[in-house]
């Protein structure tokens, strides 16, 4: 327990001082994704709660930023930033704490219904109607140049 709670004060202190974000700040695709050849999109999530207990879980929404729309648009630019939300995890056996970004996606660089998402486990229902991301995958300006 004193470790989680440990882990949680880090993760808001980290928080406190990389997100230079405000509600309908710009958000872009930071440079690695797009720099990267092999990382063709970025995957959106949704968040889903249990009814039946104080669990939350992000799965895939079917819907990807896709890499070539962004070199397409001369920009990196893939929604605006609604709040983060941070909360314990599991991936893989190894617990850890969630740190993500809710946006409004720019619609015109994401690729609709790319993959069928996974039905909803039994006894969970979506948290919101936002999309996720990691906050890594994040920028507060344009740090991408585009030919």
């Amino acid at each position: 327990m004193g470790i989680t709670n440990r882990k949680l004060i880090m993760v808001h202190y980290i928080n406190y001082k990389v997100n230079h974000f405000n509600k309908g700040d710009k958000v872009y695709a930071y440079k690695y994704f797009v720099d990267d050849v092999t990382s063709v999109n970025l995957p959106l999530k949704r968040l889903i709660k249990s009814t039946t207990s104080s669990d939350f879980k992000l799965i895939p929404s079917g819907n990807v930023i896709v890499n070539d729309s962004l070199s397409k648009y001369k920009s990196s630019y893939i929604g605006n930033y609604i709040d983060y939300k941070i909360f314990p995890s599991t991936d893989k056996g190894k617990e850890g704490i969630w740190r993500v970004y809710s946006i409004t996606p720019n619609w015109k660089v994401i690729k609709k219904n790319a993959s069928i998402p996974p039905p909803l486990p039994p006894n969970y229902v979506f948290a919101d109607n936002n999309f996720y991301l990691n906050w890594t995958r994040c920028a507060d300006k344009e740090l991408n140049k585009f030919n």
